[in-house]
């Protein structure tokens, strides 16, 4: 079972802790502010330097909200519903696509002291995940490749299936692209398609205690 508790340090600063069973870590209540990637990746190093929260990569966007859907905290449900539908998130995640012959690659925390690199094809078809090709691409930007559980996620959300952005074919060059997340009538949206210049709030993310 998933606890959640809320907590306010001071009238402007507050976050979630969540217990997983496997890990305790706290969400701020609040987002970061909007930044370019690498203006985040900086941002990044900076907060980590001085021990404080950290944006996220994808896989831990997407464990946070598989964790508040678990725990049916609304507080928590309810500030990922407000951050996905009235904003684009940004995430520390970066797609590379790479010409015909080679693999892709999904780079999380990119440009940081703790990237981390999964080589994979990325390219097909973009849509509701259970329409798509090439499934296995969402467990390099989610941690799984579970549609089934995805969609439980998406649609305890947001009352809707995930929809994956990406490029449909093998670039004739390298094409970098960042990950992030959006939410809207028409699906909550796993964009792995954005600009390098794209501007978006992020998540801060503060890991507290490592169980497993």
């Amino acid at each position: 079972m998933v606890k959640v508790k809320s907590k306010h340090v001071g009238p402007r600063v507050g976050y979630f802790e969540i217990n997983n069973g496997d890990s305790v870590y706290r969400v701020m209540d609040r987002l970061n502010p909007a930044m370019n990637p690498k203006i985040l990746a900086e941002f990044y190093e900076s907060q980590k330097q001085k021990g404080d929260f950290v944006p996220t990569s994808s896989p831990l966007t997407f464990q946070i909200m598989r964790d508040a859907v678990n725990s049916k905290d609304s507080g928590l449900l309810n500030f990922l519903f407000d951050s996905f539908t009235n904003h684009y998130i940004l995430t520390t995640s970066k797609g590379i696509y790479l010409p015909v012959g080679q693999f892709d690659e999904v780079i999380h925390n990119c440009d940081t002291s703790e990237a981390s690199i999964i080589k994979r094809n990325l390219v097909g078809k973009q849509g509701f995940i259970q329409t798509i090709d090439n499934k296995k691409a969402l467990g390099s930007f989610l941690g799984t490749p579970n549609i089934k559980h995805i969609n439980r996620i998406t649609q305890a959300l947001n009352e809707t299936n995930m929809y994956l952005c990406r490029l449909a074919k093998k670039p004739v060059s390298r094409a970098e692209r960042f990950v992030g997340f959006s939410a809207g009538s028409g699906g909550l949206s796993l964009g792995a398609n954005c600009s390098l210049f794209l501007r978006g709030p992020s998540f801060g993310y503060e890991l507290v205690e490592k169980k497993k």
